[in-house]
């Protein structure tokens, strides 16, 4: 495992159909491991992909249903594992050589028709030793990874799960896609894990594959996957006099501001200098490593043990053996109680109040929570909007269908507006600006210009002066620059309305 290692799972509903589409899949987003459930495969069935291995289980009284695949690209070190051929589990699995030791990778197929309970989940878990990843569709529904609902199945294997001190990963989003458009979709395909930190491992949700269910795919990394953060312009470290000095060597008050255009060049050009000063004044933020915490006696101990290990190395003596033994375990129990000892002082000091900036809320946000169900969206012609692109495409078209002008306020605002753009709007002065950045909230929500309330409380007076002639100009040109009227738009869900 070069880096990461690139593990998909689909519920194909039939492979050897999807065979040619699912080859350029693999190939396109560079599938090092693929995890096939429902492959309809018989002891007759023969599959077999260009620079993959195909592995395959299949339901037990040799129908055309059910069954599983994996498939491994060729290069990688592996050998079968597992297989299992029940009505109830259809599985296949691999082992898998990889620089931080064997990893089990297996697919898994579960038809919805049974009852299974926390046993039958127990048992099948045990299969895997070790580390080990299992992806398919389980047809078991839990709000827990991220489905609309639980059933029994869900409950069942969400009790096995934390029995066993498993993992689940999933994008909380839908995989399963009805053709029947009075079925909701929901989420059935995840991946199970052990001995594997989630701080590796990454899901993503792939639609470059036509079947009823949607891929998802897992990276697992040999480094910390680190979430992307939220793009700001300052941060807690922001130098504000060096945000107001190269602000202010920025900006021209000379502009003529006579037309429209260069009303709107004006106003994007204050923006960008805006956003360019608070990244000059702010620092990158990256994590720094710890150096060398432990105390001078566990550091000598160290030493003492480098020198009796190569004393040993060379001369194989016994009793130097047994002095290696010694002060081994003695180094062990020290750093353990160095360990203990940081813990309870940590712990100690976790307050939920601005003394320790709010420490203990920042200690327990990385607990484990239930992942958020994502729901579909449907679509205006009752088909469901999968990916992110056609769900805004979807609201917009709601929106502007249901923001309609009324006919006759619109003939009334036509009346008045004719009244207005004949009256003069009065000018404004820089202290009517003060007066209003001084009741912005700071702690409010940026737009997409990534401009804050704490950023305008901190802006230099040219930049207020530069302010009003932006606003005046607009007045008298009568005219609100286009940037200005650029809005995000977040749909919020009413109480007890339709998910979907």
């Amino acid at each position: 495992m070069a880096g990461t290692l690139r593990i998909m799972t689909w519920n194909s509903n039939g492979l050897l159909q999807h065979k040619e589409s699912l080859l350029v899949t693999l190939i396109e987003q560079k599938i090092d491991v693929c995890l096939i459930s429902e492959t309809h495969f018989t002891r007759e069935s023969y599959l077999k992909l260009r620079g993959y291995e195909v592995y395959h289980a299949i339901y037990p009284s040799n129908c055309a249903r059910g069954g599983s695949a994996v498939l491994i690209k060729t290069g990688i070190s592996h050998y079968e594992d597992v297989r299992i051929e029940t009505e109830e589990f259809q599985v296949i699995a691999a082992k898998l050589k990889t620089t931080a030791g064997a990893l089990t990778v297996a697919t898994l197929y579960s038809p919805p028709r049974h009852n299974l309970k926390r046993g039958d989940y127990l048992n099948l878990l045990q299969h895997f030793s070790g580390k080990f990843i299992v992806g398919g569709d389980f047809n078991s529904k839990n709000t827990y990874w991220g489905s609309r609902l639980t059933n029994a199945k869900g409950t069942a294997l969400y009790q096995a799960i934390k029995d066993c001190h498993c993992e689940v990963h999933t994008t909380g989003k839908t995989t399963y896609w009805p053709t029947d458009v009075n079925k909701i979709p929901d989420l059935l395909d995840l991946f199970v894990s052990k001995h594997l930190s989630s701080s590796f491992i990454e899901v993503t949700e792939e639609f470059d594959l036509d079947s009823d269910n949607s891929p998802i795919v897992l990276t697992l990394s040999e480094t910390i996957i680190k979430k992307p953060r939220n793009p700001t312009l300052t941060n807690n470290h922001t130098d504000w006099d060096t945000f107001r000095k190269t602000l202010m060597d920025k900006i021209n008050l000379r502009a003529a501001l006579t037309t429209t255009d260069e009303l709107e060049d004006d106003v994007w050009k204050l923006v960008t200098d805006i956003q360019h000063s608070g990244w000059e004044a702010s620092p990158i933020i990256t994590t720094k490593v710890k150096g060398n915490t432990y105390p001078l006696e566990i550091r000598d101990k160290i030493a003492e043990k480098r020198k009796v290990r190569k004393r040993w190395q060379m001369t194989r003596d016994p009793r130097v053996k047994t002095k290696l033994s010694r002060l081994t375990n003695e180094l062990r129990r020290a750093i353990l109680e160095i360990k203990q000892q940081s813990v309870e002082a940590y712990l100690q000091a976790l307050t939920d109040d601005a003394s320790t900036d709010y420490a203990l809320w920042k200690a327990t946000r990385p607990f484990k929570r239930p992942t958020m169900h994502v729901p579909p969206v449907r679509k205006h012609d009752s088909t469901w909007a999968r990916n992110n692109k056609e769900k805004a495409e979807t609201f917009a078209d709601h929106l502007e269908k249901t923001f309609q002008a009324h006919e006759k306020r619109t003939m009334d605002n036509m009346r008045r507006n004719e009244k207005t753009l004949k009256q003069t709007i009065p000018p404004i002065t820089p202290k009517e600006i003060l007066i209003a950045i001084k009741n912005i909230n700071p702690k409010k929500a940026p737009g997409y210009d990534l401009i804050t309330g704490e950023i305008l409380k901190q802006l230099p007076h040219i930049a207020v002066v530069k302010l009003t002639h932006l606003y005046n100009a607009a007045f008298r040109l009568k005219c609100v620059p286009s940037y200005w009227k650029a809005a995000e738009v977040i749909m919020l869900l009413k109480p007890r309305k339709a998910r979907n």
